[in-house]
């Protein structure tokens, strides 16, 4: 007999009965302890149940696998690629109050760039309009994991590959994304 977790037994319960691989082999009446045993058989292993174990695992209450959330806010490394080239990395440092996006990146330790735009609702995403030295044009960043975006600028006819990165983390690859 093999004994095992009851989220493992519930899996294993699951893949038995709608696999079609199992049957019930035996199925005791309640023992001196007033509970019902059964056993399931699939090949060579052996899952031995009892009614009070099975429905305290159903009566379980089941917690949802936590989704890593992620951040805007602070500092990244950001790089620009085009075509076979790339340039960076240069720091942006990010706002976010509420949806509302802003950055400045500097490059040369100087501000070059500044953004402003707009999260999406589920906060994975941001677009908007960027300027610098009297030059408009428009990003689109897409989060990648919880330390990288992907992402693309647009300017005057030319759309280029626009990402970042944590401090530590590489550069996405591939950097752009539509």
């Amino acid at each position: 007999m093999v004994l095992i977790n009851k989220t493992r037994a519930i899996r294993i319960l699951t893949a038995l009965l709608l696999g079609s691989l199992a049957f019930l082999a035996a199925c005791s009446p309640p023992q001196t302890s007033g509970e019902a045993q059964a056993v399931l058989y699939a090949g060579q292993t052996q899952l031995a149940l009892t009614s009070q174990a099975l429905a305290a695992t159903l009566a379980a209450p089941q917690v949802p696998t936590p989704v890593p959330s992620f951040a805007w806010a602070g500092d990244w490394q950001v790089y620009e690629t085009l075509e076979a080239e790339r340039y960076g990395p240069y720091t942006m440092s990010v706002t976010v109050l509420g949806r509302a996006f802003s950055a400045a990146i500097t490059m040369d330790g100087a501000a070059r760039l500044s953004l402003e735009g707009t999260l999406s609702e589920d906060g994975l995403s941001a677009a908007g309009t960027y300027t610098s030295a009297g030059i408009e044009g428009s990003f689109s960043y897409t989060a990648l994991g919880t330390v990288q975006f992907q992402g693309s600028g647009f300017q005057g006819g030319e759309t280029w590959g626009w990402c970042g990165a944590r401090e530590g983390a590489e550069q996405p690859d591939p950097c752009f994304k539509p």
